[in-house]
């Protein structure tokens, strides 16, 4: 008596299967981490501009600053380049902030 072995399926799939099996894990994984985003920008903006913040980045100003003048840079040009540093953390403090007031409207 010979016993029956059930029959094996053997399925091969093709990279584009694979490349679609892929996208769709991405794709997965972007939606859960989507809603999370307007929560992680406004805890960002609560760290940009907090008062701890702004005491550090006066100090970062500061020292950027002082840092000029002891190599040589001429006082005008490094207030020019100290207000251009601090310029761009307000910059990007306002681009987030935009950004979420426009995703809540």
């Amino acid at each position: 008596m010979s016993e029956e072995k059930p029959a094996r399926n053997i399925v091969v799939k093709t990279e584009e299967e694979k490349d679609v099996e892929e996208l769709k894990e991405v794709l997965t994984t972007i939606a859960e981490f989507i809603p999370k985003i307007p929560e992680l920008v406004k805890g960002i903006l609560t760290a940009v501009y907090s008062e701890e913040t702004g005491r550090e980045m006066g100090k970062a100003v500061a020292v950027f600053y002082k840092t000029l003048i002891e190599n040589g840079i001429p006082k005008d040009a490094a207030l020019k380049m100290a207000e251009e540093y601090l310029s761009t953390f307000t910059k990007l403090g306002k681009s987030l902030a935009g950004s979420i007031i426009s995703k809540e409207e």
